[in-house]
């Protein structure tokens, strides 16, 4: 990514074959992965004791109470 003067950017696209290359040799694990997020409501917890905060759906999956696992249907089965 290239700035410009007036402080926008603009796309070189030169680092495109750099990022396929690693992404290529990245090595693909067999195990599960767990992913830990920051609610966009609460924060870092500052907030944990509004409950308007803590009813508030998550924008993107729309689950009001976050405490879930997205599991696929191969894993589920195996």
């Amino acid at each position: 990514m290239k700035t410009q003067q007036g402080g926008g950017a603009s796309y070189g696209g030169g680092a495109t074959a750099a990022a396929e290359s690693a992404i290529a040799a990245y090595k693909k694990g067999t195990g599960t992965e767990v992913v830990l997020y920051e609610k966009v409501s609460i924060g870092t917890g500052a907030q944990a004791g509004n409950p308007w905060l803590q009813e508030l759906p998550d924008s993107v999956t729309k689950a009001t109470w976050d405490n879930y696992a997205f599991i696929s249907m191969a894993k589920l089965k195996s």
